[in-house]
């Protein structure tokens, strides 16, 4: 009965060390790092040991493979001396084998993949404890490792991949968690998908924008003013395709004159290909302190404006004013 209780344990301590493993690669990291923030002593312990995942990995693996070597000493123990007329190593792998595989590895990780943050917080003490045990077999292991190295004239350094998925996932747990609000989130989202949005998608078309003629009139402005809400005008020169500059109709009404043209406050303005994308324009914008830019097409003929507050609205949404 002595090695039956042995092998139930021998079983059960594989499992959770198998379950200690799947448990590490689904734990929720937004959550670990807010309860750590907090001064939790379990979340403290984890992000602890994730910061060296390599010994944690080792620690497991040496773990689970005690176990289970344990307790295949031990099974096939209990069929030498019950079953003597036998094979003891051939039955010990047909009948053990199947146990192991369920009891001690798709069972755990199932119910650990679906309970991670429930199972590894408990248990970190005593991964913990595991982790201080085996270190000397660990320090032997990660030494082994670096072996193959000395056989490899170029080893590329591993690099970390954060791809837009990866951010977009702990966008979400963030969401859940209530560390991030559903505002904040939808700001998150708009910023990853400027970069794969071209202006054209945005920008007002020329037939829809306020336009003034290179020659138009001080009296012709002053009208212009009154019936427009906006205080930067293109102008065109020619053909309406033809943009030249923009005009700010208050500088204009401040100090112009009767004698005041258009080329007197006439102002360069940036041009964008349509085909730029957001994330881009946006840059090019901020760094020529432009507000308001002019889109053109493959042959460099005005189709359209995109404006700041455009460009901006891709992030927080309708601004109403100004």
């Amino acid at each position: 009965m002595t090695e039956l209780y042995l092998l139930i344990l021998f079983i059960l301590f594989s499992a959770y060390f198998s379950g200690i493993e799947i448990a590490i690669y689904c734990i929720n990291r937004v959550r670990l790092q807010y309860k750590a923030d907090r001064g939790i002593r379990s979340a403290k312990i984890i992000k602890r040991l994730l910061e060296d995942p390599q010994s944690l990995i080792c620690t497991i693996l040496i773990g689970n493979n005690i176990m289970n070597y344990l307790a295949a000493a031990t099974f096939t123990s209990i069929m030498s001396k019950n079953m003597p007329q036998a094979n003891p190593a051939l039955v010990a792998t047909l009948i053990l084998a199947p146990i192991m595989l369920i009891f001690a590895e798709v069972m755990p990780k199932n119910i650990c993949q679906r309970r991670a943050d429930t199972f590894l917080y408990a248990a970190s003490p005593s991964v913990k404890f595991f982790s201080q045990l085996f270190f000397p077999l660990v320090y032997v292991l990660k030494g082994a490792n670096k072996i193959p190295q000395l056989f490899l004239k170029n080893v590329s350094k591993r690099t970390t991949i954060f791809t837009p998925y990866r951010l977009g996932f702990f966008i979400r747990e963030g969401v859940e968690e209530g560390i991030i609000s559903g505002y904040q989130d939808m700001m998150a989202r708009n910023i990853m998908k400027l970069g794969s949005i071209p202006i054209k998608k945005i920008m007002i078309p020329l037939k829809r924008t306020t336009l003034v003629s290179h020659d138009a009139s001080a009296e012709q402005i002053r009208v212009l003013a009154k019936n427009v809400r906006f205080s930067r005008i293109p102008v065109f020169k020619g053909s309406k395709s033809n943009i030249v500059g923009v005009i700010n109709l208050f500088d204009f009404l401040s100090v112009g004159t009767e004698k005041s043209t258009i080329s007197d406050f006439l102002k360069d303005t940036e041009c964008l290909n349509a085909e730029t994308l957001i994330d881009d324009a946006l840059v090019r914008m901020q760094k020529t302190k432009q507000r308001i830019a002019i889109v053109t097409n493959k042959d460099n003929e005005s189709i359209g404006i995109v404006t700041i507050k455009d460009l901006v609205e891709e992030i927080v949404g309708e601004l109403m004013a100004w």
